[in-house]
């Protein structure tokens, strides 16, 4: 008994502490993302800031009327673009749990959002938090922006979500029967006010 317990301290220490990314993303270098919004799109960055439960990928997606759309898998010290039309949406992100997030959008403007890892009971649960202009201006933000490295959907990204498209969507339903219980003042929202006009280097 005491040694089964270690074996699973061990491996969720490992899952605590690496960082693997995802091996359905590939990495890309700045030249290989547009991150300038157009006056008609509305840009959202994913952010991963640590490498704690970076042994646990976190699938990203949007809730759009009964189904979901597949943006990407989040990985430690990794940033996602995803380029939307302006207006409501509802993000959500799987793990041991799912959590859900609001955002209306301004045409032309740049969003930021953290994948925020959270120690579950076997693997890391997360959470969706939007940066406010406040955040934004500080240094610790533009130093971790800066230390994570663009990826986008690679070969196998949308066989993964083919494959994984129900459990996505039943962590969708989810992640918002929770957020409508939550009480309405601790619901995470990105405000179009917390956009801005060109991308932060």
């Amino acid at each position: 008994m005491r040694k089964s317990l270690l074996v699973l301290c061990s491996i969720m220490l490992l899952l605590v502490v690496s960082g693997c990314a995802s091996k359905h993303m590939q990495a890309v270098g700045p030249s290989g993302v547009n991150d300038a919004p157009t006056e008609n799109e509305s840009l959202v960055v994913f952010m991963r800031v640590t490498s704690f439960g970076g042994g646990v990928q976190a699938p990203l997606g949007e809730t759009i009327v009964s189904s979901v759309k597949f943006i990407g898998i989040s990985s430690a010290w990794t940033k996602i673009l995803y380029k939307t039309t302006p207006g409501k949406h509802i993000f959500f992100v799987g793990g041991e749990s799912a959590s859900m997030m609001e955002a209306t959008l301004d045409p032309g403007k740049i969003y930021y959002v953290e994948v925020d890892p959270n120690m579950g009971v076997l693997k890391a649960r997360f959470s969706l938090l939007p940066y406010d202009l406040n955040k934004m201006q500080s240094n610790s933000f533009k130093k971790n922006l800066a230390k994570c490295e663009w990826v986008v959907n690679g070969p196998t990204a949308e066989q993964w979500f083919l494959e994984n498209r129900a459990s996505m969507e039943e962590k969708a339903k989810t992640a918002q029967e929770k957020f409508a219980k939550t009480e309405p003042e601790k619901q995470k929202r990105v405000l179009p006010n917390f956009g801005v006009e060109s991308p932060i280097r």
